[in-house]
């Protein structure tokens, strides 16, 4: 039973790396500067989050498009985290696979993907063009 339970959490992630535009980051900071959000009932503390279903910009629409294609995407949404900013603990019960892509880390400040299933824990190094999928 034990050997079962140690495979569970690592059976449920896939993680494969992303071409990033090099503009990219760039424009994600101009969409944060202008669409931020920070809401203190939200995921984010000591940052910011920008729904990408909301704007129009081409470059964010011909990047969720090629995403789409390869995996189900029903909502994205842009993370920035600012100095001491964490993005807390927190679920999607009623969401298909989630995805986390990182464009841009500044791993010295912190900032690991932690996972837990509720009996163990699995972390990953944020590396910029990592897209990593996992089942709720």
């Amino acid at each position: 039973m034990s050997a079962l339970l140690v495979n569970r959490l690592a059976d449920l992630v896939v993680t494969r790396k992303v071409a990033i535009p090099p503009v990219l980051p760039k424009v994600l900071i101009q969409l944060h500067e202008s669409h931020g959000t920070r809401d203190k009932n939200k995921a984010i503390r000591g940052g910011d989050q920008v729904d990408l279903g909301s704007v129009a910009h081409p470059l964010i629409v011909v990047f969720l498009e090629k995403l789409r294609r390869d995996q189900l995407l029903l909502a994205a949404w842009s993370n920035r985290l600012l100095r001491g900013g964490e993005h807390t603990a927190h679920s999607h019960p009623r969401g298909g696979d989630s995805h986390v892509l990182y464009v841009a880390s500044e791993h010295d400040q912190g900032g690991v993907l932690v996972l837990w299933d509720g009996m163990q824990e699995m972390t990953i190094d944020p590396k910029p063009g990592t897209l990593t999928v996992f089942s709720p």
